[in-house]
């Protein structure tokens, strides 16, 4: 169904609302089996009966909802969209729950301006929507500053956004260009509206050349291809450091490891002095199975930074990972990170699994359980945990309840996590 549907579904609805007025009765045995085969997962059976039904009684507002709504159960919500807009241009009043439906699908297409109409409309609505006005303030920080920062300071007052919100806000309070807003929000994981907002410099044509090379790796990150922009910023800036760290990383996303290594050779011998460029490179030697050349590297890096706290956890978590030099001194690393950084929950699950790998089982399974009391759904405590119980005790429904919380969420063990609940599970 093309973007064009809309006015004609409105026109089926005014249609049908006129049809209606000689019969008010639905058939209530074909609502039966739309559930009923929603319930059992048949979308496409059930948008088959909707589409049905509203030849014989007319598209009224709650068949025009449930056809929005299964299309979006079945996972396209491009079909969705026509749907619910026809409800909401039928009827003055739309409730909040909609119009948040109707704004997270604009942003997953990344349609900005009639997400940001939705939003607008919901935070109108629904004064006090922590998500509506985050969801404002990540569009507009490039745009607008001082109507982002008023979402944001919104937005803070709820727990969920207040870490990521404040974090935007300290650059946009400062009146910041769209380029340094695109920095921070790639630097916050927020990669779609990182593209918007490294787009929106490119467009007013004073922002660096690196702003390609982010957009290149917005798209990555995204599930799109950035090759061409990357490129494109390489050969402009060949001796850039910091775009051969950003190719370096686009190569990594797409699985060119060999390649990635390369690019970060490059970009230390460019800036030797920098610890960042230093900690990739021992994590992509990480990657290449080269564990004694990711410990130097990770060591360099940790003494260029004069021992702050980013690369001290970088350099535990590889040996907490790896099991690797545990007794040659990799141990005594991660229980000090753990110590300087009490409530770093990635850090106590990764002491607890190096504890674990050692023979330490029940002293590993109790910092396990200190990461989950500080984090409750921190992926890689479940998944440590759930590998234990597994080898332990062979408690295979505790594992797959651990593993399936933390599929819930997006963390660069997803896969390791997906891989191994797949395994249990038989999927």
């Amino acid at each position: 169904m093309k973007w064009g549907a809309a006015p004609i579904l409105v026109l089926l609805f005014l249609l049908g609302a006129c049809a209606n007025t000689e019969s008010d009765t639905t058939d209530s045995s074909v609502r039966d089996r739309i559930q009923a085969n929603l319930a059992a997962g048949r979308t496409m059976q059930a948008l088959y009966q909707i589409d049905t039904l509203a030849a014989e009684t007319g598209w009224s507002a709650d068949l025009l909802l449930l056809a929005g709504n299964t299309w979006q159960q079945n996972g396209d919500v491009t079909r969705a969209l026509p749907y619910w807009e026809a409800v909401q241009a039928a009827q003055p009043d739309v409730n909040s729950t909609l119009l948040r439906q109707m704004s997270q699908a604009y942003l997953d297409l990344n349609q900005w301006t009639q997400a940001v109409d939705t939003l607008d409309q919901l935070v109108t609505l629904d004064p006090e929507n922590g998500w509506g006005h985050y969801q404002l303030g990540l569009i507009r920080a490039a745009f607008d500053p001082a109507a982002a920062a008023t979402h944001l300071q919104a937005a803070a007052r709820v727990p969920a956004y207040t870490e990521t919100a404040n974090s935007l806000l300290a650059v946009v309070e400062n009146q910041a260009d769209a380029y340094v807003v695109g920095v921070r929000l790639a630097r916050l994981d927020l990669w779609p509206y990182a593209e918007l907002a490294f787009q929106r410099a490119i467009d007013q044509g004073d922002a660096p050349v690196e702003a390609l090379a982010y957009i290149g790796l917005a798209r990555d990150q995204q599930g799109k291809d950035g090759q061409a922009l990357v490129s494109q910023a390489v050969a402009t800036s060949p001796e850039n450091a910091l775009i051969r760290y950003l190719e370096a990383t686009h190569l990594r996303v797409t699985g060119d490891y060999r390649g990635s290594l390369e690019s970060l050779i490059q970009a230390t011998a460019l800036e030797p002095d920098n610890p960042v460029y230093y900690a990739e490179l021992g994590t992509a030697y990480q990657f290449m199975g080269d564990l004694e050349s990711a410990e130097r590297w990770l060591k360099v890096a940790n003494n260029l930074s004069n021992g702050d706290p980013q690369f001290q956890q970088m350099l535990a978590l590889f040996y907490a990972e790896e099991a690797y030099n545990l007794d040659g001194g990799g141990l005594e690393t991660v229980e000090n990170a753990t110590v300087m950084l009490p409530n770093d929950p990635d850090l106590r699950a990764g002491f607890g699994w190096a504890l674990y790998t050692m023979g330490r089982t029940e002293d590993g399974l109790n910092q396990l359980d200190s990461a989950l009391e500080i984090e409750p759904n921190n992926v890689r405590a479940l998944y440590y945990k759930a590998q234990i119980l597994l080898e332990t005790s062979d408690d295979r429904e505790a594992a797959i309840r651990l593993l399936e919380r933390a599929a819930s969420q997006q963390s660069e063990l997803e896969a390791d996590v997906r891989r191994l609940l797949d395994g249990l599970t038989g999927e």
